[in-house]
């Protein structure tokens, strides 16, 4: 895929990668321990190329595979950051983003877009435990979408509900709000809005 053009199953899986992306974070505090100023940080490549990240202009992770690799989360220090993504073999940026971390939050740097238009976007994570099962959110990461619905059935469920149980936005617009849901052994299906 060179031409910056996405099938409908490199979308599909960007969609999906929204769902790991900005999901569900559900960490309980840390006991003991040293009190730093730093914040955790995590990239995601839902990119349809492999990616190098930078933070603040140095190497930070390199060769994050496409359509929806995911780093482990590292400490950083707080206070304002710079983030760029390069191709693996490139020396200029492609996409960047700035941010003010702040003490004790969780982010995503999210990388996302076609091959001609790259895009980058930082997102602050929840990291207090839910109420009770999990919690998740959704962002539209498939460039030209006009919006997405996205069904949580059980997994044994084969027929859609008349009712999605989210309503995702158009591409590339703000992030939706959290939601609680049931803990338990999810189908998640994703169809563009009007569809099903």
């Amino acid at each position: 895929m060179n031409d910056g053009k996405l099938s409908r199953r490199s979308g599909l899986r960007m969609a999906l990668l929204a769902v790991a992306v900005v999901g569900t974070l559900g960490l309980a505090g840390c006991g003991g321990g040293t009190e730093t100023d730093v914040s955790t940080l995590r990239f995601a490549n839902a990119s349809p190329d492999t990616l190098n990240f930078r933070i603040d202009g140095a190497s930070a992770f390199v060769g994050l595979n496409p359509y929806g690799a995911v780093t482990t989360y590292n400490d950083l220090t707080t206070g304002p950051a710079s983030f760029a993504s390069r191709a693996q073999s490139g020396t200029t940026d492609l996409a960047t983003a700035t941010a003010n971390l702040v003490k004790d939050r969780f982010y995503t740097v999210l990388a996302y877009g076609t091959l001609g238009q790259p895009r980058m976007r930082v997102i602050e994570e929840i990291n207090d435990r839910p109420t009770a099962g999990i919690r998740v959110r959704f962002f539209n990461a498939v460039p030209g979408s006009t919006g997405l619905n996205v069904y949580f059935t059980p997994a044994s469920t084969s027929t859609l509900p008349p009712t999605p149980t989210f309503t995702v936005g158009a591409y590339d617009v703000a992030i939706g709000d959290f939601r609680e849901l049931a803990e338990l052994n999810h189908r998640i299906r994703v169809t563009a809005a009007g569809n099903s």
